[in-house]
């Protein structure tokens, strides 16, 4: 501030500039400030106005324009890899098969199992892609969330067995229905859970829970596995940033998740700290709420 008021009484008759601001509840806001000099009839600096405008909602909306122009432009390049990199996918996959199925001698099964292996995880890749940018509108209706609950645990049964990862369920048997779509709120829950499964390589607990909040329905998914560091903490849903090693984690999955709970009107939060384990804490509209 003392180099803007030195720059105006030296002649500059205005000055602009943004910096940082802490409320009184020590939330942090950003605000752009117009500094005038005001003189007197002989052209001399008199006094100096100061106004501060808070642009934080307006930094916000810019940088999720850039988002959704980041977005839009990797729809276009994951339409063209879908094609240019998907058709001989599928060829090599194919043939690596048939070979598979033929061959006796174990260390070119064994070359070819890696084959198919890699082919997968680039397919994989490349849904996620898709599913990224082009996600499909949202088919809601009156949804148990116990149901896709129960129906995504049965899916896990035996890897979180092998995984040596126990079970706790917390789930309101008189929950209400929310308003969703059963496959893309599926997909979400089984997100998560995979998610809470690698986050414990070493076995774990894994905690479900369901409760009525209010005009919401919550669902929690918590994890007692190695955590996130507390500066990751914000970036968690960026798209393709992952806390995984190299060649694990594509960095979308929960960027899509988050994309589809806020289509269906709903939030997404996260907690936790390293070492600690990590909750993630869904929210979505009740079906009342929205008939």
């Amino acid at each position: 501030m003392q180099a803007v008021l030195g720059r105006l009484t030296r002649g500059e008759l205005r000055s602009e500039h943004e910096n940082d601001w802490v409320a009184k509840g020590g939330q942090r806001r950003r605000i752009a400030w117009a500094n005038t000099v005001i003189t007197d009839s002989r052209g001399r600096a008199g006094y100096i106005v100061a106004t501060g405008i808070d642009v934080t909602e307006l930094k916000k909306v810019q940088e999720q324009l850039r988002k959704t122009e980041r977005i839009a432009e990797l729809g276009t390049m994951a339409s063209g890899m879908a094609h240019e990199i998907g058709t001989p996918m599928n060829v090599i996959l194919g043939r690596a098969e048939y070979l598979m199925d033929r061959v006796k001698e174990e260390p070119i099964k064994k070359g070819l199992k890696t084959i198919v292996a890699q082919v997968e995880r680039i397919t994989k890749v490349m849904n996620q892609l898709l599913a990224f940018a082009r996600r499909k509108s949202p088919e809601r209706g009156p949804l148990q969330l116990k149901d896709i609950i129960e129906g995504g645990m049965e899916l896990f049964r035996e890897r979180l067995e092998r995984s040596r990862v126990e079970v706790e369920l917390a789930l309101d048997d008189v929950c209400p229905k929310v308003h969703a779509d059963g496959d893309l709120i599926s997909q979400v829950f089984i997100n998560l859970v995979m998610n809470a499964i690698h986050a414990m390589p070493e076995g774990g607990t894994l905690r479900v829970g369901l409760a009525q909040e209010s005009d919401m329905v919550t669902l929690t998914v918590a994890d007692t596995g190695h955590g996130i560091p507390r500066e990751v903490l914000p970036k968690i849903f960026e798209p393709f940033f992952t806390t995984k090693e190299f060649g694990k984690g594509t960095g979308l999955g929960l960027t899509v998740v988050k994309g589809i709970i806020e289509e269906h009107q709903g939030t997404i939060t996260v907690q936790g700290e390293e070492g600690k384990g990590t909750t993630f804490t869904v929210r979505l509209p009740i079906a009342d709420r929205q008939t």
